[in-house]
């Protein structure tokens, strides 16, 4: 009796670790129009208006552009990522900087409303040879913080040319 019930209790843990498995998705590396980024199986390459890189999930999405830094004006990232929150008339928008094992970017978080629906964003930006990128990850306002750190691990994936 006892011998059952631990194997029962084996399987019960192992499924439920499976459950938890599936749900996140397998790591997954996704590239186009100059970005490369780590994300999950979960997330489905979109057409989105004014992206040239979507990535969609039903709960959170990841979008980026590009700009030749020759038409951008700007000698340094951090005037860039300026520019940026200045052209998307962001109010007070505080601009960080990350900047650890060989990794830079900057980043800032925003929110806005869409068809009477709250977002909240994750902004960043990294500086390639000869382009600027902008990206965003968002979810739901009222479901970010349970992202946020997750986010922040896939802006730290995030490749450039």
């Amino acid at each position: 009796m006892k011998k059952s019930r631990n194997t029962i209790i084996i399987i019960v843990v192992l499924l439920t670790l499976l459950t938890l498995i599936s749900f996140k998705g397998r790591k997954h590396t996704f590239s186009s129009n100059g970005i490369t980024v780590t994300l999950t199986s979960k997330f489905k390459s979109q057409k989105v208006s004014g992206a040239q890189v979507a990535y969609l999930t039903r709960k959170v999405g990841f979008m980026g552009n590009r700009d030749n830094k020759a038409f951008t004006f700007c000698s340094t990232l951090e005037g860039y990522t300026k520019k940026v929150v200045a052209a998307a008339n962001l109010k007070d928008v505080e601009i960080f900087k990350y900047d650890e094992d060989g990794v830079t970017f900057m980043y800032a978080y925003y929110s806005t409303t869409v068809n009477n629906i709250r977002y909240k964003y994750m902004l960043v930006t990294k500086e390639g040879d000869n382009y600027y990128y902008t990206m965003n990850f968002w979810s739901l306002e009222k479901n970010f913080k349970k992202y946020e750190k997750q986010f922040m691990k896939w802006a730290k994936t995030i490749v450039v040319e």
